[in-house]
């Protein structure tokens, strides 16, 4: 296999889509510590859930799949004509399948996250909505990049403007497919969402439950307050009646 034939498969995209992910999640490690640490048991289980279903849809779609035909699904499904649906090379019923399930597995657990860390129905409906307003034009510049890089090398290769010329174009093609694929993700998110957070809701299990482990540190607060009052009360009533003030419970004089 040819050094361009190996730039343009799915296998190099899906690494790239892989080190992107690891230096998002290393950047916001914090966030990720509280999501993973959620007080409820299954809250705690999702996150890892979520993460690991992820990971396998990468792998397997960028191995026996092909990133660029699932993004472009939405546009074949609106041609008129059968013959202009047709895939290139396309994966067998059942890798497709296995890719589906992966998918929607992948939403489904994303989905709960959202409900419980991110937002409601307003925040998700506007994420679909600003997904799909971005998918149209991405995808049309994605499919000029893609056709030539399907086209290979055609430069010299012992031509450094032509090494680095072709470099930058595999750079900025990646860079719409990886864009592609997230706006389709997000999309999809905001769907899958949407009827996640209504189950959640009926179910009471989208917002953390009240615990009462913090419940004895804020009745000592509130008995501590309710003496320094009462000290504070006993001490006014002695100075009216000319009497000298006792010292409140802080060793202080009123």
């Amino acid at each position: 296999m040819t050094v361009d034939r190996i730039a343009a498969s799915g296998e190099i995209l899906g690494a790239i889509m892989a080190l992107g992910l690891l230096a998002l999640g290393l950047r916001n490690r914090s966030y990720i510590r509280e999501i993973t640490s959620d007080q409820d048991r299954i809250w705690r289980i999702i996150p890892r859930l979520a993460a690991a279903t992820l990971i396998v849809l990468i792998g397997w779609a960028s191995v026996f799949d092909n990133w660029r035909q699932l993004t472009g699904m939405p546009f074949r499904a609106i041609k008129q004509f059968p013959s202009e649906r047709v895939q290139i090379d396309p994966p067998s019923a059942t890798v497709r399948m296995i890719t589906l399930i992966l998918l929607a597995m992948t939403l489904v657990l994303f989905g709960a996250l959202v409900a419980r860390h991110v937002g409601g129905y307003f925040l998700q409906l506007t994420i679909v909505a600003g997904a799909f307003a971005a998918w149209l034009p991405c995808f049309v510049i994605r499919q000029r990049f893609s056709l030539n890089m399907a086209l290979g090398f055609d430069g010299n290769w012992h031509s450094p403007a032509d090494v680095g010329g072709y470099v930058a174009f595999d750079a900025i093609t990646y860079l719409f497919d990886i864009g592609l694929i997230v706006i389709c993700f997000i999309a999809l998110l905001g769907l899958v969402a949407l009827p996640v957070t209504l189950v959640l809701d009926l179910t009471g299990t989208r917002h953390p439950r009240i615990t009462t482990e913090a419940k004895p540190f804020f009745s000592s607060i509130g008995t501590r307050a309710s003496d320094i009052r009462q000290s504070m009360t006993t001490d006014a009533a002695r100075v009216q009646n000319g009497d000298r003030p006792l010292q409140n419970m802080w060793g202080v004089h009123s």
